[in-house]
């Protein structure tokens, strides 16, 4: 029976998840560092938003959900956690490909680059289904393309920077 071996699970002296508590309080730190950030630049108004005022009303939604989520780990009864292993294969599998997509980008390109961070994150799961990978990438690639290059017009590249050369 699980919980019945003496030293398996640890104990957490509020009712709640510790993990959850710890995210509530992450969320806080950064909603509050983007929130004074923002404050270095021109808020403007709702209706003629400057550039500090995204960033500004992000910080406040963060701080708002990390308040929330604080909360409710130390009101809530959560079971005990058990004590494992730390999983090392998500984390790599997706802080890897976003920090090759900030390497590549400028001479790959956005299609380029998205396929490849798109399709590389479907190995932080166990059990990778590659072929749903692949079904995928390409369709949110023309979503991050449509996003960004049309829509907002972002000034990146979009195609690898071999194709454009003469």
């Amino acid at each position: 029976m699980p919980g019945s071996e003496p030293g398996r699970y640890r104990r957490w002296p509020l009712r709640g998840d510790p993990r959850d508590l710890l995210s509530g309080l992450l969320f806080i730190a950064v909603g509050a560092f983007a929130a004074l950030e923002a404050r270095n630049y021109s808020l403007g108004t709702a209706a003629k938003a400057g550039p500090g005022f995204f960033p500004f009303c992000l910080g406040l939604v963060l701080i708002g959900l990390g308040v929330l989520t604080a909360v409710i780990s130390i009101v809530t009864h959560a079971p005990r956690i058990a004590r494992g292993a730390v999983q090392i294969r998500p984390f790599v599998w997706i802080i890897v490909p976003v920090l090759l997509f900030a390497t590549i980008l400028e001479t790959a390109g956005l299609l380029v680059s998205t396929l490849v961070v798109s399709f590389l994150t479907c190995f932080a799961s166990r059990d990778p289904r590659v072929k749903s990978a692949a079904i995928a990438a390409p369709i949110l690639a023309m979503i991050v393309y449509a996003a960004f290059a049309l829509l907002l017009k972002v000034q990146i590249p979009v195609w690898p920077a071999l194709l454009l050369q003469r």
